[in-house]
């Protein structure tokens, strides 16, 4: 946003509009380094999982990709899948 005015210039109003990324809620500070330190100490359900079901949505996954989850308790009492 830019106001531009040549000499003096009295603003009564200003009103501006914005959206947060809906991406910023998939960032996380998790490493894989601080996940199996914190997991190594966490009780279940916490922990890594293999995901290796066959019947998959491709447009998530690929049959026959590797892929690791873990699962971590948040602050609102949940668990985040990572």
């Amino acid at each position: 946003m830019g106001i531009q005015a040549e000499g003096e210039a009295e603003i009564s109003l200003l009103v501006t509009e914005w959206m947060t990324d809906p991406s910023e809620k998939l960032k996380t500070d998790w490493t894989i380094e601080t996940l199996r330190e914190y997991l190594g100490r966490a009780k279940a359900p916490e922990g890594f999982y293999n995901y290796l079901d066959r019947q998959n949505d491709p447009r998530y996954c690929r049959m026959g990709g590797t892929y690791s989850l873990a699962l971590v308790r948040n602050l609102d009492g949940g668990f985040d899948i990572i």
